[in-house]
């Protein structure tokens, strides 16, 4: 190996040392933020724990309906008890609309009626909703 290759050698050296010491300060300072940054659970406060706390709401205050056999799941009791109040067409009708999410032609399809059949019944049956949960005092 002659004198520049030698040469150019001992750069590139020094330039892969010269990254790799900056690359370990680039690590270092990230793990002093980590280790600054994270606490034990054990350390922290009531507030600071319910901020990141999750709670689970399986199968709380959850009904289940049947439409077309296609569950629908309801989780307020003050609507499921008005919705057990009206007739199952108009029930059937509101959970596929506001539930499912489904057009009122799919309505339509489904409950063997045409669309603006659909559109009076849902009518009918969200004025029904109303006057029960206002007679009942549901709110």
């Amino acid at each position: 190996m002659d004198s520049e290759e030698k040469r150019i050698a001992n750069q590139f050296g020094s330039f892969c040392m010269r990254v790799l010491k900056n690359k370990s300060y680039d690590i270092d300072k990230i793990n002093a933020l980590e280790i600054e940054h994270n606490k034990a659970i054990g350390n922290l406060t009531k507030e600071e724990l319910f901020n990141i706390s999750v709670q689970d709401k399986y199968f709380t205050q959850e009904h289940i309906f049947n439409v077309y056999e296609l569950p629908v799941v309801v989780k307020s009791d003050m609507l499921s008890f008005a919705l057990c109040k009206i007739s199952e067409e108009h029930r059937d009708i509101v959970l596929l609309s506001y539930f499912l999410e489904l057009s009122d032609n799919d309505i339509g399809k489904i409950c063997n009626m045409v669309r603006r059949t659909v559109v009076d019944k849902r009518r009918a049956a969200l004025k029904k909703l109303k006057k029960i949960i206002e007679t009942e005092d549901l709110l």
